[in-house]
């Protein structure tokens, strides 16, 4: 489920119809529903509150390789594009030019250019990747901390058992 920044809508997936539904907060109901790609997971709407980019996993057997563009005002898919297999988590950044996309099957993140619609990259990961974050925080302008930690010289290693445990995993 996503909040609209405006926080008057909730927007959820309907994993087994295939679609994202909207419901107006303040009165607690359903203002709209439409189909998107296969098995929706994640769901996040846009900084400006113009889109709703929903994630579309499908299943391990039958996996979903779509990230759905749905028009918040309409609640009507307007563009769909492929981004990897069993596309999952799904953020935008907050200055809202970019998407990233996990894709839970095919162990890859993906980056959406949300004004062109299009794949700008897709860059490996773990296995799995299951979601994505951003933080609006920027790094703290302070000096990098530096940790000094000592190593056993092998000298050391050799007469603390060491040496054979090293080589034993080679």
């Amino acid at each position: 489920m996503a909040f609209a920044p405006n926080g008057a809508t909730l927007y959820v997936t309907l994993n087994g119809e295939s679609a994202v539904a909207a419901v107006d907060l303040a009165t607690q109901t359903v203002t709209g529903k439409t189909t998107v790609g296969n098995g929706p997971v994640q769901v996040y709407a846009t900084p400006d509150d113009s889109l709703v980019l929903v994630a579309n996993q499908g299943s391990k057997d039958a996996p979903g390789t779509t990230l759905s563009f749905v028009d918040a005002a309409s609640l009507v898919e307007v563009g769909v594009i492929e981004t990897g297999q069993g596309a999952h988590g799904v953020v935008v950044e907050p200055g809202g030019r970019y998407a990233y996309v996990t894709n839970l099957y095919g162990n890859t993140v993906t980056v959406v250019d949300l004004a062109a619609r299009k794949v700008v990259t897709t860059t490996p990961t773990g296995a799995a990747p299951n979601g994505v974050s951003f933080s609006p925080l920027t790094p703290n302008d302070g000096a990098a901390a530096e940790i000094a930690l000592s190593l056993p010289t092998h000298a050391q290693a050799e007469t603390e058992g060491g040496v054979e445990e090293h080589d034993e995993h080679h």
